[in-house]
C-alpha cells in the first residue's frame, strides 16, 4: 500500500520559482497526434498574454466567490466586492473540503506558555458558519499530513483528526463539537466506516529506507460507547499485499462494510481516474520522465509524458475533454532554480504552455494539494497563483480559458528576504472557487 505514503514524502521538497512570463508570442494550436508531450521548452506551447486588472463583467454579475489565502489569514471574496476576513492565523497546508465541498476543516495556531494551540473548526462554505471542533495543545501540536474525510463521515457525523503533538495519532471529533476521541497513536491510519457506525482502523508502519507500507495493525472503534478493540486474533503478516484477502478475512470475522471500501493502490483510489507517476518509479529524481495515466475498468491509457520534470504535482479535468497539468521542474536539473509550470494537455494532441510563473510555494505541496488554482463551475475561468518567494511579488490570476488570455487581479511586492520571513505574510497561497 503506497500510494497516499508517496505524497507525505514529496511534501517534504521545499520549491519556489523564478522564471518571467513570456508574452506576445503565437498562439500554440491544440491539434492530434499520439500522446500528449512535452519538453520543457518554449516551443510546447506559449505563455499566455497580460491584460488590464479589471474583473471580467459576466463573472462580476454572477456574483462569482472564491476563497482565499494571504498570509495565514483567509478570506471570502466577492470577485465585484471587498474580501471578508474569515479567520487569522491559519495554517495554509492543512485545510480540507469533505467530499461535496460543502464543508471546510481548517487550524489556527497560537501559543500560550510555550506551548502550542491547535484549534480545529469547520466553515460551511455557503454561509460562512463555523464550529469550533477541537483543541489540542502541545509542544508539536500540529495538523498531521492526512485528515480523513469522506461522505461517510458527513453522514455519520464525524471526523476522524490526524494529529502530531511529538507522536502521529488521530482523534475522533463529532462534526457540531460535541464530542471527541483520542484514538491513541495510530500510523499511516486508514479508517473505514462499518454497517453498524463503528470504524475499522487499517494501520501501516512505513519503512523509508525500503520504501514499504508493512500492515501493522488493526482495530475496531464504537463511538457509542467510546472503545477501541485491536483484533488480536488476526494474523495480519499474511496480507500485506493482500487487500482483497484482508477484506475476505475481516468480513469472515463479521465484519459488514458501510460501503465496499477501495483498495489504496486500485484504480478507484485515483481522482477521476487519473493517476500522476514517474514512469521509471524513481519518486526522488528531479529530472526524470512523468506521465499522466487514465484508469477505466481494465484498460491504462498514457494520455501526457513529460520529461526533465521533477513531478506532475497534479491533473484537473476540464468539461471539453482536456486536462489542467501543474509541473515542477529544476532549470538545468539544478535544485537551486526551481520552476513550475501549468500546461492543458488534449489527450492524443498537444500540451499548450499555460503558465512557466505558476508559484509552488515553499510551505507544502502547492497544486498537489489543489489550492494554487482553481477552475470555475463551467470550466472557462481559471484562478491561479504567480510569483512566488524568489520573485519578490505574488499574483492573484484570472485566465480566460476560451481565449488563452490572463487579467492579473491582485500583485503584491516583497523582500525577497525580510527577518527570514520570505515574504509569507505577503503571499497569495492558496485559492477555491465556491461551487453554488
Amino acid at each position: 500500500m503506497h500510494l497516499k505514503i508517496r505524497y507525505t514524502l514529496i511534501a517534504g521538497l521545499l520549491v519556489s520559482l523564478f522564471l518571467s512570463a513570456c508574452s506576445n508570442k503565437k498562439e500554440a494550436s491544440l491539434e492530434s497526434g499520439g500522446v500528449a508531450s512535452s519538453n520543457n521548452s518554449s516551443s510546447a506551447g506559449e505563455s499566455i498574454e497580460n491584460e488590464s486588472n479589471a474583473v471580467p463583467a459576466d463573472i462580476t454579475a454572477a456574483g462569482s466567490k472564491v476563497l482565499l489565502v494571504k498570509g495565514f489569514n483567509l478570506y471570502s471574496w466577492e470577485l465585484n466586492a471587498a474580501e471578508v476576513l474569515e479567520a487569522e492565523n491559519i495554517d495554509p497546508n492543512q485545510m480540507y473540503f469533505t467530499p461535496d465541498n460543502e464543508y471546510l476543516l481548517y487550524s489556527i495556531r497560537s501559543e500560550e506558555d510555550r506551548r502550542q494551540i491547535l484549534d480545529i473548526e469547520m466553515m460551511h462554505v455557503a454561509s460562512g458558519v463555523k464550529t469550533h471542533l477541537t483543541r489540542v495543545e502541545g509542544r508539536f501540536a500540529r495538523p498531521a499530513p492526512n485528515w480523513w474525510l469522506h461522505n461517510a463521515d458527513m453522514e455519520r457525523g464525524w471526523f476522524v483528526v490526524g494529529l502530531w503533538t511529538g507522536r502521529q495519532d488521530s482523534i475522533l471529533v463529532k462534526s457540531d463539537g460535541s464530542q471527541r476521541f483520542d484514538l491513541g497513536t495510530t500510523n499511516n491510519l486508514q479508517p473505514i466506516w462499518l454497517a453498524d457506525d463503528t470504524l475499522l482502523g487499517i494501520e501501516y508502519d512505513w519503512d523509508q529506507l525500503a520504501q514499504l507500507n508493512e500492515l501493522s495493525r488493526v482495530w475496531r472503534f464504537d463511538p457509542a460507547v467510546g472503545t477501541l478493540q485491536v483484533m488480536d486474533d488476526l494474523d495480519v503478516t499474511q496480507y500485506q499485499d493482500n487487500w482483497s484477502g484482508l477484506m475476505a478475512a475481516l468480513e469472515g470475522q463479521g465484519i459488514q462494510f458501510a460501503e465496499p471500501p477501495l483498495d489504496p493502490n486500485s484504480e478507484g483510489f485515483f481522482p477521476d481516474g487519473l493517476e500522476t507517476t514517474p514512469v521509471d518509479g524513481n519518486w526522488s529524481d528531479i529530472c526524470n520522465v512523468w506521465a499522466v495515466r487514465q484508469h477505466s475498468g481494465e484498460t491504462t491509457t498514457t494520455i501526457y509524458e513529460s520529461g526533465d520534470v521533477a513531478q506532475i504535482t497534479g491533473v484537473i479535468p476540464l468539461s471539453d475533454g482536456s486536462y489542467l497539468v501543474g509541473e515542477r521542474t529544476y532549470t538545468n536539473c539544478d535544485i537551486d532554480l526551481p520552476t513550475a509550470n501549468l500546461r492543458r494537455v488534449v489527450p492524443d494532441g498537444d500540451a499548450l504552455l499555460l503558465t512557466d510563473t505558476l508559484d509552488p510555494g515553499v510551505d507544502g505541496f502547492g497544486f498537489g494539494a489543489g489550492w494554487n488554482l482553481s477552475v470555475s463551475p463551467d470550466s472557462r475561468y481559471l484562478l491561479w497563483i504567480g510569483g512566488g518567494i524568489l520573485t519578490g511579488e505574488s499574483t492573484l490570476n484570472l485566465t480566460d480559458l476560451t481565449t488563452n488570455t490572463t487579467t492579473v487581479l491582485r500583485q503584491e511586492a516583497f523582500d525577497i528576504v525580510r527577518d527570514g520571513s520570505v515574504g509569507e505574510a505577503a503571499r497569495y497561497k492558496r485559492v477555491h472557487w465556491i461551487t453554488s
